[in-house]
């Protein structure tokens, strides 16, 4: 649980969301699997539940998992600073 800097209001956040390389393919739907989970659990809580993607690999196909069993609400982007 979390709340918003601006906000007392918590809400349920994933910290990752990971399934093995070893289960990821064919009719393995554990992923959807761990997302429902997650959107039963914050239920249970009766708690608005906040899920993103935050990875430089293979970022799209994930992006397209969320959108279809969560609402797309907005969106995060990066820029990577440094010294060269």
């Amino acid at each position: 649980m979390n709340t918003w800097w601006y906000s007392r209001h918590f809400h349920c956040q994933d910290l990752w969301c990971f399934v093995h390389p070893d289960h990821r393919r064919g009719k393995q739907t554990y992923a959807r699997d761990l997302i429902d989970f997650a959107k039963w659990w914050a239920d249970q809580l009766g708690m608005d539940l906040i899920m993103g993607v935050m990875s430089l690999h293979r970022a799209e196909g994930k992006v397209r998992l969320y959108r279809r069993v969560l609402p797309f609400v907005g969106a995060v982007f990066l820029h990577r600073g440094g010294a060269a």
